[in-house]
C-alpha cells in the first residue's frame, strides 16, 4: 500500500474552510477499509505506537506552542480540537500565538485523503514551520500507511 503526496484538491480546501493559508499539503492512500471521517482522523493520529503519539504531542506542544486537549477525549483527536465531523469529512484544529492549523480527513471512494492547512500569525512562524513541515511530511507517510492497513479499532 502506497501513500502519496498529492496536490491539495479544491474540495479539501473547501472542507478546511481556512482562507489565506501560508502552507498546505495533502496525502492520499488507497484502502478497502470503510470508516467514518472521524474514525479516519483517530486512526491516523491515535493509531500510531505510544512512542509516535508521544513524539507528536511533544513536537506540537514544544515546537509550535499548541495547547493540546486531553487524550481519550471525545472532543479531541490526540489533543486536537474536533471542529467538525460528519459523513463527508472530519476537521481538527489547533492554534497558538504562532499559527492556526487544520487537518482534514476526507474519505473519497476507495481512498482516504488527509490535508494539512497552516496560517501564520507571526513572522516567527515563517521560520519555525518550514523545518517542522519536513518532519510532518516524514511522519505523515507511516501514520497514514498504518491507518490504511489497520482494521477498524476505534470509533
Amino acid at each position: 500500500m502506497t501513500v502519496r503526496r498529492i496536490e491539495v484538491p479544491e474540495r479539501l480546501h473547501a472542507l478546511a474552510a481556512l482562507p489565506g493559508c501560508d502552507d498546505t499539503v495533502a496525502f492520499t492512500a488507497r484502502t478497502a477499509e470503510q470508516r467514518t471521517p472521524e474514525q479516519w482522523a483517530r486512526a491516523v493520529f491515535e493509531g500510531g505506537s505510544p512512542v509516535m503519539r508521544a513524539f507528536l504531542r511533544t513536537g506540537w506542544s514544544l515546537a509550535l506552542g499548541f495547547r493540546l486537549g486531553p487524550n481519550g477525549s471525545a472532543r479531541h483527536v490526540l489533543g486536537w480540537r474536533l471542529v467538525s465531523a460528519d459523513g463527508t469529512a472530519a476537521v481538527v484544529e489547533q492554534e497558538s500565538g504562532l499559527m492556526l492549523a487544520r487537518n482534514v480527513f476526507w474519505p473519497d471512494g476507495d481512498r482516504i485523503v488527509w490535508g494539512t492547512f497552516v496560517r501564520y500569525r507571526t513572522g516567527a512562524a515563517r521560520l519555525i514551520w518550514p523545518p517542522v513541515s519536513l518532519v510532518h511530511v516524514l511522519t505523515a507517510h507511516p501514520l497514514l500507511r498504518r491507518a490504511a492497513l489497520s482494521p477498524r479499532a476505534r470509533s
